[in-house]
């Protein structure tokens, strides 16, 4: 998220310095806050959107 502001010019190289400069002092270069707290949700949507055919590849599509 940090480069992405970057590349769109809505923070300036300072900016981004100190913002990974923040995210490693944290301690949040290998995970962010909770993240091991909180579960993953399961996509439901995507299941029923994308119906799998046991017989049919992705290659084939």
């Amino acid at each position: 998220m940090i480069m992405r502001c970057y590349q769109l010019d809505i923070i300036d190289e300072d900016q981004k310095v100190r913002l990974y400069k923040g995210r490693s002092a944290r301690k949040w270069v290998k995970g962010e806050p909770y993240d091991d707290k909180v579960p993953f949700e399961q996509s439901r949507l995507l299941n029923r959107a994308v119906p799998v055919q046991p017989d049919r590849t992705m290659a084939s599509c």
